[in-house]
């Protein structure tokens, strides 16, 4: 089913146009001596012309072999002499000659227009077979698909027919249409059960059913490739995953759970193993099993590494934070500090070196602990991290019961711009002199909670204790 590219015009100005593009590429000085040291051939000379350009096409100068197949063409004059075998010749090298200079766009408008103008021809199939190939290149995935179908129904030749269906289905998957996509792949397997290409067939026929919530469907297929291949290792480890991703699907978590294992116990490699593995993060990471997650992350880690790819700031957090939520601050704080030195800039920086803070409090070393949240303090970091620091610094102080400590950090945190919860720490400072008997004191800081927040819930307590404080001073 060839898809219309529009009016002869247009197609004529894209390919004249692609053509200037190109030609704009330095030629071989022969090239270029014999192309214009000759008037071209009079309209009257036609055939000579096509012999001229059949010699460029055959010598792969396919710049010049354009030139003069057009030459040819429009010396034809409208309407076209189809039942002319060099017209039709012509139109098809057109089409192949900004095919094999990888102008794909301009190849699949040419191609077009010979599969229009010359629907009997023996080239008929083989141009269905570039134009679709043109269109892949384009990343036009649906013409693609149609036009290799249609290949593959004229009766390419044996050798290519199996390839062009199992291409047409990859290229409807490709473009997102799962229907067809199916529907291809189910087609292909009937007829090519053995063929190479048979067992990714099958794999990606069974994650679109599952897709497509076709649980039953999908599980057949399972079946059948498991009976056809069942002493392929490599594959059986893909149908595993394919049957993870069917359990997941259908919320058999403790299923899924299983066979996300077997995968993880399995050595070797398969084409989905890194996909495999992202899924079984992410379910474990739904259900919070920490423990259970942090080998898969090594295991990322140690495919990333084999593939050559650093791995990155989203990746290392993500990991980070399962080791701390697992209880392991040790590897936690190992990986944040990696964060922190590979990613500098990271928006998560702030975050991160709190977090590390947080580890080293796990690890109970609490000086440490302080003198990493002082340096967010008082480093390049976002407000938000400084402020959060220095509430931890003065909880951590009270806690200890360093009040002038706490009192110290709390201020900090007052004094940020914009910072929420200011009126809560200041009554609690307030409030601290309240309980130690710094009475004076006291007052003071619950006048500033009153003249700061006036509207906040704290201004009425604030105004009570400081009243109490100066009777206690026989302020009355």
């Amino acid at each position: 089913m060839a898809i219309r590219v529009g009016k002869r015009a247009r197609r004529d100005a894209l390919i004249r146009k692609s053509f200037v593009s190109s030609t704009k590429r330095s030629f071989d000085f022969l090239t270029v001596l014999l192309v214009y040291s000759f008037p071209l051939f009079a309209a009257s000379d036609t055939p000579s012309v096509f012999t001229v350009a059949e010699r460029f096409f055959g010598d792969s100068l396919y710049f010049s072999a354009l030139e003069n197949y057009r030459s040819y063409i429009n010396a034809q004059r409208a309407p076209y002499k189809r039942s002319q075998e060099n017209g039709a010749a012509a139109f098809f090298k057109i089409g192949l000659c900004f095919y094999r200079t990888a102008n794909f766009t301009a190849a699949a408008a040419a191609f077009e227009e010979y599969l229009r103008l010359f629907p009997g021809d023996k080239r008929f199939t083989d141009a269905l077979l570039y134009c679709g190939n043109a269109y892949k290149a384009t990343g036009d995935f649906k013409s693609a698909s149609e036009q290799l179908y249609q290949a593959w129904v004229r009766g390419a030749s044996p050798s290519k027919r199996q390839a062009l269906l199992f291409e047409s289905a990859l290229c409807a998957e490709r473009e997102g249409n799962d229907d067809r996509a199916a529907a291809i792949y189910g087609e292909y397997l009937k007829k090519y059960p053995a063929d190479g290409n048979a067992k990714d067939a099958a794999f990606s026929l069974v994650t679109i059913l599952i897709k497509q919530k076709k649980y039953a469907f999908a599980s057949d297929a399972l079946t059948m490739a498991e009976k056809q291949w069942s002493k392929d290792e490599p594959f059986f480890t893909r149908l595993l995953y394919a049957k993870a991703q069917l359990a997941k699907a259908q919320q058999k978590n403790e299923n899924a759970h299983r066979l996300f294992s077997a995968i993880m116990s399995r050595g070797g490699d398969f084409p989905e193993k890194e996909r495999a593995l992202i899924d079984y993060a992410s379910m474990l990471e739904e259900q919070r099993q920490y423990k259970a997650l942090l080998p898969v992350y090594k295991k990322l880690s140690e495919i990333y590494q084999i593939k050559g790819r650093r791995v990155d700031g989203d990746f290392l957090f993500k990991w980070a934070q399962c080791a701390v939520n697992a209880g392991n601050f040790e590897q936690g704080e190992k990986l944040l500090r990696q964060l922190l030195a590979e990613y500098p800039g990271d928006a998560r920086a702030g975050q991160a070196a709190y977090t590390v803070a947080e580890c080293l409090f796990g690890k109970n070393e609490a000086p440490k602990a302080l003198a990493t949240l002082q340096e967010i303090v008082s480093g390049n970091f976002s407000q938000e991290w400084r402020a959060k620091a220095a509430l931890a610094i003065g909880d951590s102080y009270y806690g200890q019961g360093l009040y002038p400590n706490a009192i110290a950090a709390y201020r900090v945190y007052c004094s940020l711009p914009g910072i929420a919860g200011g009126d809560s720490i200041q009554f609690k400072i307030a409030r601290t002199y309240h309980e130690k008997g710094l009475l004076a004191l006291a007052v003071k800081e619950y006048e500033q909670c009153m003249r700061q927040y006036p509207q906040s819930p704290y201004y009425y307590p604030a105004a009570f204790n400081a009243g109490r404080c100066e009777e206690a001073l026989s302020h009355f």
